[in-house]
This record gives C-alpha cells, structure tokens and sequence, in this order.
C-alpha cells in the first residue's frame, strides 16, 4: 500500500500538537507561581518567601532537595524548607555543597542532548556522559571530554556473541562518530558531526547538521544528512520535539525521512513516547510507526540510559 499522504498528515498532525504544547505555559513545583509559571516557595504561615530552589549535597552523599536564600554557603548552618514545607537545621560539618537549581523541575534531564535516538543540538555538559541500552540490540556509549564535542562508540551484543561463536569477527555491528553543538543564544543550539555504521562489508558514513529551537525543557530539532559511501545515495531528514511535562516525565517525538532511490523510494518513522526520569537514570517507552511503500510495520521502543559525571 502506498502511504505518502497519510503520512504527510500525519507529520503535519504531531507538530501542530508539539507546538501548541511548546507555546503553552507548564507550572509543575508544589506552591504558588509567579506570572511566568515558576513555582514560589511558601512557608508555614502560607506567605511567599524568596527563597530559591537548591539541591543540598551532604558529606555522606546523601542529596536533599528544598528552598534557600539566595547567597548562603556550607560554612554556617542552614536552614532548609523542604518540599512538604517542613523546615530542617543542618549544620556547617554535614554539608558538601549548596547548588541553586535553574530549572522548575526537581530532577534535571540529563538526556536533553538526544531524543529516542536522534541527537538534539544541545551540549552535553563537559566531563559526562551516558551508557544506553537500546532495545536489546544496540548499546551505545557518548562521553563529552571538553565542551562542544562528544564521542559515539556502540555495538550489538546479541550480534556479536553470535558473530564470535560462528568465528565471523567482520559480521559484528559497530557504530562510532563525533558531535558537535554550540549555543548561539537562549533559544538557538547549532550542532553537526558525523556517525558511522558498519554491519559485515557494509558501511554507512553519515555526516549531519543540525538545530535545536528552545531550551532544556522545550525544544524541537531539525538535522539533515547523507551518506557519502559511493555505493548509495542515502539521504536522512530527522525532525524530533522534546517537552518536559513534571519532574518525573517529559514527552518525545522523533521522526525520520530516508531515501535511497537506489533500493527503494522512501522509508518513513514516525516516533512518540513517554521518557522517564530520575537523577541517574532515564527510561524511554515509545512506539515507532515505520511505513515503506507497501507496508506498516509498528515497532515498540524501550531505551534505558544511565548518565554519569557531573
């Protein structure tokens, strides 16, 4: 069955809803809020105070997350409204550090820099990195050794225990590459690189740009890309959106376009599905909406990814 149209609708359907979503307004921290949706802290009395979102990290590891003036450091004792209100002492010698929290969001999303798949144009924070496994066939490891630039390296461990019991080395799935982002401005991220697939005798190099439209919390990425193998003329257009919807869960949408004229007209892969946060770990459920020329084929997502550093 031919299916271009009813994906086109399909496409123009989900952004339409991405952007409604990304123009509209997310209050998520318990308490009052201010005009532009951040959350006030409010104390026992029920009066907004001024104090601002931390997270406390004690000596023995231990993190505690609250409201504090603005300013205070570990050499005195501090006094922390937590997030049912409660308010605790902590002294000078239990502290490790205080860090004053940007976001509205208790958790921070380490995995902003990428989508189900698909990197966004936003930078990984130098010195850290993530382990994913994605599905049970591909795992990937990227590690940001300075700011601006991370590095891809991954396999297929099913692929290749059975490569290496059939002693067929060459018939492994190996991926690497390099990517680059910069941030223009608030709202700007430009980013590039390039990754490679090699599977048996067969290589793809897939140099890419990219940009990322909003913030850590909002965004939408579009990247284009093309093979420079001689054998093919395979090209990839990605356009994916992010939304960050409460501390524990934001929403993804990736979708991809590749042609090859060579072997066939188009593949299209429509994506969307729920991430799940925590301060170490994210969990990615989607499902995938693959269509060829004659068929429709839904492929169920699971990625879980453990970040490190920082």
């Amino acid at each position: 069955m031919k299916v271009p149209h009813n994906n086109i609708k399909f496409l123009l359907s989900s952004l339409l809803i991405f952007a409604s979503l990304l123009l509209c307004p997310i209050s998520t921290m318990a308490g009052q809020t201010t005009g532009d949706g951040k959350a006030k802290p409010i104390n026992k009395e029920g009066k907004s105070t001024k104090r601002k979102p931390v997270v406390v990290t004690l000596v023995n590891g231990d993190r505690i997350h609250g409201f504090l003036e603005p300013g205070l450091s570990i050499k005195s004792p501090i006094n922390l409204q937590l997030r049912d209100d409660a308010f605790v002492v902590l002294p000078s010698n239990v502290l490790k550090s205080i860090s004053y929290q940007t976001s509205r969001f208790r958790y921070p999303d380490h995995g902003t820099s990428r989508y189900f798949y698909a990197p966004s144009a936003i930078s990984l924070q130098p010195k850290t990195g993530y382990l994913s496994q994605k599905e049970l066939l591909l795992s990937t490891v990227v590690y940001s050794p300075i700011p601006n630039v991370c590095f891809l390296v991954g396999t297929s461990i099913p692929i290749a225990i059975i490569a290496l019991m059939n002693s067929e080395p060459q018939s492994m799935l190996g991926v690497g590459g390099i990517r680059l982002s910069f941030k223009q401005n608030d709202i700007v991220h430009l980013g590039g690189g390039v990754e490679v697939i090699h599977y048996q005798e067969a290589s793809i190099v897939l140099p890419f740009a990219s940009m990322t439209f909003g913030d850590k919390n909002r965004h939408l990425t579009l990247s284009i890309g093309s093979n420079q193998m001689a054998d093919t003329a395979l090209w990839a257009a990605n356009l994916s959106g992010y939304i960050r919807l409460s501390d524990r869960i934001a929403l993804i949408s990736e979708n991809w376009l590749i042609t090859d004229p060579e072997r066939y007209s188009h593949l299209t892969m429509l994506g969307v599905g729920p991430r799940f946060i925590s301060e170490k770990f994210t969990t990615d459920v989607g499902l995938i909406n693959t269509f060829t020329e004659d068929a429709y084929i839904p492929i169920p997502w699971l990625d879980v990814t453990y970040h490190f550093g920082g």
